[in-house]
C-alpha cells in the first residue's frame, strides 16, 4: 500500500514539487511497463531520481533492485549522486530504513542503485558473465574511435604493393570480361555476361572448400563457356525470367 506521495516526499527531502505531468510519472504503477517521452531540458533526470526515491520509500523495490542506463557519463553520474543523496536523506527522515550491516559491519553487497551507461553495464556483464560463453572476461567494447585507430594501425603497418595489387587485379577482370564478350559473341553479349558470373557463383562457393580453386575461377570460367557454347543462351534465358 502506498503511504508517501510524490508530493509528500519532495516536500520531506526539501525539494520542488513535481509537476502533474511528472508525479504521473513518479507514481506510475510499479508492476506495469511505462514509456516517457520527454524532450532536452524537461526534467528527464530529476523525474527518474524521484521515480527511484518513490519505489523505495513505498517498499515496492529495494535500492539493490534499481538499475539505471543513460547514454553518457555525465548523465549517468549526475543520476546516481541524485538518487543516493536523496536515500540518505530518506534514511535521515526516518522515511525508509536501508538494510542492516552484515555480522562483520559491512554493508550488503549490492545495496545500492546500478546507474551507468550502456555501454559500460553491458562491458560488466561480459566481465562477469564471459566464462559462461568461453570468452575472456577481460574483454572490451571497442568504441568507434579505438577500432578505426586498429585499422589505421593494420593499414599503416603493411609493407607490400598494396595499391599496385589493386591495379593488377582490376585488369585482369577487364582482360577476362574482354574475353568473355568475344567468346560469346556480340549478339549475346549480356546473356554471355550474365552465364559467366552464374558459373562464377558456383566456382566461389567451391572455393570455400578448396582455397586454391579462388585463383583458378577466371580460367575456369572461361574453359566452361568454350566447352558449353549456348551459355550466352542460357544467360540470355535467365536475365528473361
Amino acid at each position: 500500500m502506498t503511504t508517501h506521495s510524490a508530493v509528500g516526499l519532495a516536500e520531506a527531502l526539501g525539494l520542488p514539487p513535481p509537476t502533474d505531468e511528472q508525479r504521473a510519472v513518479i507514481e506510475a504503477d510499479p508492476l506495469r511497463p511505462v514509456l516517457v517521452v520527454a524532450g532536452a531540458g524537461s526534467g528527464k533526470t530529476e523525474t527518474m531520481a524521484s521515480r527511484v526515491v518513490w519505489l523505495v520509500a513505498n517498499g515496492h523495490v529495494e535500492p539493490d533492485q534499481v538499475l539505471g542506463l543513460t547514454f553518457t557519463r555525465k548523465a549517468a553520474t549526475e543520476l546516481a549522486e541524485r538518487i543516493g543523496r536523496r536515500l540518505r536523506r530518506l534514511t535521515n527522515a526516518g522515511i525508509w530504513t536501508p538494510k542492516p550491516l552484515d555480522e562483520d559491519g559491512a554493508e550488503p553487497l549490492g545495496g545500492i542503485p546500478v546507474v551507468s551507461t550502456y555501454h559500460s553495464y553491458a562491458g560488466r556483464l561480459v566481465r562477469e558473465h564471459a566464462l559462461r560463453l568461453g570468452y575472456e572476461p577481460e574483454s572490451r567494447l571497442l568504441s568507434e574511435a579505438a577500432a578505426w585507430q586498429y585499422a589505421y594501425e593494420v593499414v599503416s603497418r603493411y609493407d607490400g604493393d598494396f595499391f599496385g595489387q589493386r591495379l593488377h587485379m582490376g585488369l585482369e577482370v577487364i582482360a577476362f570480361v574482354f574475353m568473355v564478350v568475344i567468346i560469346g559473341g556480340l549478339g549475346s553479349i549480356k546473356g554471355t555476361l550474365v552465364s559467366a558470373f552464374l558459373v562464377g557463383q558456383v566456382v566461389s562457393l567451391g572455393s570455400l572448400i578448396y582455397a586454391p580453386l579462388a585463383q583458378m575461377a577466371p580460367f575456369a570460367i572461361m574453359l566452361l563457356i568454350l566447352l558449353v557454347k549456348p551459355t550466352g543462351l542460357y544467360g540470355t534465358a535467365f536475365l528473361k525470367r
